[in-house]
């Protein structure tokens, strides 16, 4: 639906998973309009710290920068070079620079500076080919100075709440700020005791392959997941036509509850069952009804 009325649902859907649980979620948010939200609600604000890390990246402090080449809660050292391995391969980088990940963690490589400083150690022995992807990489990563700066002095949030909650949050666009939303998901789908919120992502640029068979996983406007269920919301007049045929079976009647949804209600599709829902109260205020 409109990503308006998405970040509405969400918003509800994670108020109220952090009040029964906050252990273990995952919420990326790509747009800017989910996140911030949520830090403003009384149930959030009072885990974060040791319960909750928030990381915004679009934020002037450096304090909660994100390391992406860290190693998540539970995470081997081949898992954690494989993720690096998938993470340059979605920056183009050729065959010969993916080959070296391995060698430099081996080496002692942890993050992004020390990444750099070792690739000029290995230019000086000659394997420039190898070196220059990685590096060509690095440098576009790296060419905001914001951006620069944010990764450079990171933190570690996995580490830091291993079996709390991680809000991450990034509006701004951009190839640098895509890739370091993807170096999130691709920490957290690696976690299969995680659930995963994924909101306002660059599906277009990466696909759905980065998923995975992921279990505890919402994708807002993201690609359908096999056997998953479907909130359809307020949705513009040419989208919800799209949405009844591919969820709706065309049927005139549900086609009109769909057009005539408000943004604090939803229709509930899985396995051809239909239940209509709304998150707002006679009296104002969030709840789930049916």
């Amino acid at each position: 639906g409109r990503q308006a009325a998405v970040a509405d649902w969400l918003v509800h859907q994670v108020t109220q998973m952090v009040t029964l649980d906050y252990a273990n979620l995952v919420v990326i948010d790509g747009i800017g309009d989910l996140v911030p939200r949520l830090k403003r609600k009384a149930v959030v604000t009072r885990l974060l710290g040791e319960q909750l890390a928030y990381v915004d990246i679009d934020g002037a402090s450096l304090a909660n920068g994100y390391n992406p080449l860290a190693a998540a809660p539970g995470e081997t050292e081949a898992a954690m070079v494989q993720r690096w391995q998938r993470w340059f391969q979605g920056m183009s980088v050729h065959p010969q620079g993916i080959q070296l990940l391995a060698k430099a963690r081996e080496d002692g490589v942890g993050d992004i500076p020390s990444l750099q400083k070792w690739l000029k150690q290995v230019e000086r022995q000659g394997n420039y080919a190898a070196v220059s992807g990685l590096r060509m990489a690095l440098n576009r990563l790296t060419a905001s100075r914001s951006l620069r700066e944010w990764v450079m002095w990171p933190t570690n949030p996995w580490s830091q709440v291993a079996e709390g909650s991680l809000f991450f949050s990034c509006k701004g666009g951009g190839w640098e700020r895509h890739h370091l939303l993807r170096a999130v998901l691709l920490a957290a789908v690696g976690q299969p005791e995680k659930k995963i919120i994924v909101h306002g992502f660059p599906w277009a640029a990466f696909g759905n392959a980065d998923i995975g068979e992921h279990e505890a996983l919402v994708v807002g406007n993201g690609p359908p997941l096999a056997k998953a269920a479907t909130v359809l919301v307020q949705s513009d007049p040419q989208l919800t036509i799209k949405l009844g045929q591919r969820f709706l079976d065309n049927d005139p009647l549900l086609l009109e509850n769909l057009h005539l949804l408000q943004r604090w209600q939803g229709i509930l599709v899985q396995d051809r069952e239909i239940v209509f829902t709304t998150w707002l109260g006679r009296a104002g205020t969030a709840e789930a009804g049916q």
